[in-house]
């Protein structure tokens, strides 16, 4: 008999899988049958589940994190029209995506690249703006084969961009509000690190640990932002429950 709380870690890992593949087909079209396939549901059981667990039924999910996807890069990227960019997050339809947008904007694609100076955040809650001049961090203690924590650092003031290697983590991931709550990342760091423990997976010449935040939060409200707890393991690690697995192609900033 399975007891309901590996019950509930089960469907997390498999809901978790499906919004990885979402996000690395997210110009893809995709359909009801296919990401129940991959979440090895039913597709009524899929539908269910999703909601329950991530807030939106899978096709608001997905039309979100292509809208969401699609004004970060109009905010950051002036070399590309409006439609390259929505091409690029999924829309095969420039009116459909124009519709969409301002829907959920309230302001035209063209109005909210022209505006972003003055206001990147047309539609979504100020205190997503709010960053904290002060936050612990944590880091690998190699003789205690542990994690620790740095408290009271000022963030960096420059940012470095750079390409990192190609590598297969380990996460843990939290849906909501994040910033400044130092409690909840060591919650998470130290429950990632209490399953990579026993498994020899902690430490090791490659070994990094990261966070992976999957939202722009000037763009994405709080209760919608996603961020993953990460440490790098071997390609064939075997994971279950709240841990899930990625591979990473990313930038360093």
């Amino acid at each position: 008999m399975i007891e309901k709380k590996d019950l509930n870690s089960e469907y997390i890992f498999r809901i978790n899988r499906t919004i990885d593949y979402i996000e690395s087909n997210i110009e893809n079209p995709m359909t009801l049958e296919e990401l129940a396939t991959v979440a090895n549901f039913s597709k009524f059981h899929f539908s269910r589940l999703f909601q329950s667990i991530v807030g939106e039924t899978p096709f608001q999910f997905i039309l979100r994190v292509r809208l969401e996807k699609a004004a970060t890069f109009i905010l950051n990227n002036n070399n590309e029209s409006i439609s390259e960019i929505a091409y690029k997050c999924g829309f095969s339809d420039i009116s459909i995506f124009s519709r969409n947008f301002k829907n959920y904007f309230h302001v035209s694609a063209s109005q909210y690249r022209a505006n972003k100076s003055n206001n990147s955040n047309l539609s979504q809650q100020d205190s997503n703006r709010h960053q904290c001049d002060e936050k612990s961090t944590p880091y690998f203690c190699p003789e205690l084969q542990t994690i620790k924590w740095r408290t009271n650092m000022k963030l960096n003031k420059g940012v470095e961009v750079k390409e990192l290697p190609k590598m297969t983590v380990a996460y843990i991931r939290h849906i909501g509000p994040y910033q400044g709550n130092d409690k909840l990342f060591e919650s998470i760091w130290n429950k990632l690190f209490s399953w990579a423990g026993p498994r020899g997976l902690i430490g090791g010449k490659d070994f990094k640990s990261l966070v992976v935040y999957h939202n722009d939060p000037n763009v994405t409200i709080d209760d919608k932002l996603r961020m993953s707890v990460c440490i790098t393991v071997p390609p064939e690690t075997k994971v279950e429950g709240e841990v899930g697995k990625l591979i990473l192609r990313l930038q360093s900033m």
